[in-house]
């Protein structure tokens, strides 16, 4: 790259032929709140969804906040984040969709949207107007383009001529004696588990172990440049002794049974909570009543609060720890208010469908652990590598 040096003059050519790629279309910044309807819904459901949908509608028409309505309402994962659906470009949403955001202006809520995942209330918040990028602005990203396309032709003309002169020397160790590039030497290593380096490169991985003892690559081309490879020696697999690996055999050992540990003892201490009635301990942090729309008020992993929240009522223990990585959680939900009388019918029915699901997720989660628990799974790491 240092010995390339390129021209305002190349620069500018180089933008006239690549102009349309730095247009940029108009984009729209969009939130919406989904009512979901699968497919096989009766009419009677489909109708339920369009009437919550005009519902909240209402709302957001009257002043209501609309990232509030989406966390509350709304059936997709970009909930969350208050239904935000971030910048897009016309093309790249589903159709009824797509063609309401690009003609609505911005500020606007319109509503409600059917398309084949449901029943759509959508805000759109901000345009971008479609521009194209002056060469000003483009210009140093231009010369990084260029110099790294001259600095690779360049390259190229080396490794053939360096792959000319190991095939008329007859072998590296000819190339190296008669004065060529340096030859670099590995020691043995596994294919999941290279030096760092170039031998790290996937492709430098896929050849060299395709080669067989005494076999010399052609050019190879790779991440960040070209190499010959000669495959001086190899080893079959085997199970290394133990004095070898002992190190990491020690240190895995260690990290599984802590975590063993970790899970033992949540279980012995929720056994006791559960017996004294109570979770009693310097390390238990007691929180302020939390609604589950709000997880993250309780600096807590939403999967804790989420299993609390599908606790049947009167239970006040988790059936078991939460896990969650190498990390165990336990806890007593100490008390539960609700008031009914401040739900709409509306806002009622969704909570009950998004209980149902909920619930629906878990017997599927359970049936996959159990499976999981029941099945001999063994990978073959030679084919996974080969991929």
């Amino acid at each position: 790259m240092d010995q390339v040096q390129v021209t305002d003059e190349e620069l500018k050519s180089f933008f006239a032929e690549k102009k349309d790629k730095y247009s940029i279309p108009e984009q729209r910044h969009a939130r919406h709140i989904l009512f979901k309807v699968n497919e096989g819904d009766d009419a009677e459901t489909v109708n339920r969804r369009e009437k919550q949908a005009e519902e909240v509608l209402a709302m957001a028409m009257a002043g209501d906040d609309f990232v509030e309505l989406a966390m509350r309402y709304s059936a997709e994962p970009a909930k969350g984040r208050g239904g935000d659906l971030g910048f897009f470009s016309k093309g790249q949403m589903i159709a009824p969709f797509d063609e309401a955001v690009f003609s609505m202006a911005a500020g606007e809520v319109r509503g409600p949207v059917r398309t084949a995942f449901g029943f759509h209330i959508i805000k759109l918040e901000e345009i971008r107007p479609a521009h194209t990028r002056s060469f000003a602005e483009v210009r140093d990203e231009l010369a990084d383009i260029l110099r790294k396309e001259e600095a690779k032709g360049l390259t190229f003309k080396r490794g053939v001529a360096a792959y000319e002169e190991i095939m008329r020397a007859g072998s590296l160790d000819n190339y190296r004696a008669q004065g060529g590039k340096e030859v670099a030497m590995t020691d043995f290593f596994p294919r999941s588990n290279p030096p760092e380096g170039i031998t790290a490169d996937q492709d430098f991985l896929a050849a060299a172990f395709k080669l067989s003892k005494g076999e010399l690559s052609s050019l190879i081309e790779l991440n960040k440049g070209y190499a010959v490879i000669f495959v001086q020696d190899m080893l079959p697999p085997r199970i290394p002794e133990l004095a070898s690996v002992r190190e990491q055999v020690v240190k895995d050992y260690r990290r599984d049974k802590a975590v063993e540990l970790a899970r033992e003892a949540a279980i012995v201490r929720l056994a006791k909570a559960r017996e004294a009635g109570v979770l009693l301990g310097d390390d238990v942090r007691e929180l302020e009543h939390i609604k589950r729309s709000v997880p993250q008020a309780a600096n807590l992993p939403g999967q804790v609060i989420v299993d609390a929240f599908d606790l049947p009522p009167g239970q006040r223990f988790p059936d078991k720890p939460v896990e969650i990585g190498n990390m165990f959680y336990i806890y007593e939900v100490r008390d539960r208010r609700s008031n009914p009388e401040a739900f709409t019918d509306t806002e009622k029915v969704q909570l009950r469908y998004q209980l149902l699901e909920t619930k629906k997720d878990r017997m599927i989660d359970n049936w996959l652990v159990g499976l999981q628990a029941e099945a001999k799974i063994w990978i073959n790491q030679q084919v996974v590598l080969n991929r």
